[in-house]
């Protein structure tokens, strides 16, 4: 454990220049109510990554219309208005869909050593659980059924895709007898 903790913490300290704003920050940027956010000042952004967490200064810029304020290399790494990188809230949706959210938890500190809590592997699971397709969503118009296939689990606990379009193409083809062999 110590060895894995030692190696995050160095793989963190590599992440992060990899992380900080390339160049000089853009004086403007495009903001949400149509006109241009001028640059502000750098700001601290602590982000919980696969590796540990990192610390990154980016530009924040503030919207002289609106008043609001937003960094845009926040949008660039898709960690807006979240601490948290997208492979650990994947991991955070992954670990809440199987389980509690309290046993989720304690599944990422012991496979991965993040530390967080039971309600952040709740938000993540349910943000991410409200993206994916329900049934009745993305259905076939003719057939009123998913357009995309099945997934199920297998008896060991690995994911089986099924589909339709497979027993349709075997529904008329000989196979073996019983006796092994083609008729």
């Amino acid at each position: 454990m110590a060895t894995r903790a030692g190696l995050h913490r160095a793989g963190a300290a590599i992440l992060t220049p990899l992380l900080a704003e390339p160049g000089d920050p853009a004086p403007r940027t495009a903001c949400a109510c149509g006109a241009q956010a001028r640059y502000h000042d750098q700001r601290p952004k602590r982000l919980l990554t696969a590796l540990g967490p990192v610390q990154l200064e980016r530009a924040y810029c503030v919207c002289p219309h609106c008043q609001q304020g937003q960094s845009p290399r926040d949008r660039e790494l898709d960690v807006e208005g979240t601490e948290c990188s997208p492979g650990v809230r994947r991991m955070m949706a992954l670990v809440g869909a199987e389980t509690s959210f309290d046993k989720g938890r304690e599944q990422l500190d012991l496979l991965a050593g993040i530390e967080v809590a039971a309600k952040a592997v709740a938000r993540h699971a349910e943000a991410i659980g409200a993206d994916t397709p329900r049934p009745g969503r993305g259905s076939s118009p003719t057939t009123g059924r998913s357009s995309s296939p099945r997934i199920s689990r297998s008896s060991f606990g690995s994911q089986v895709r099924r589909t339709s379009g497979l027993r349709r193409s075997t529904r008329n083809r000989t196979g073996k007898s019983s006796a092994g062999t083609n008729p």
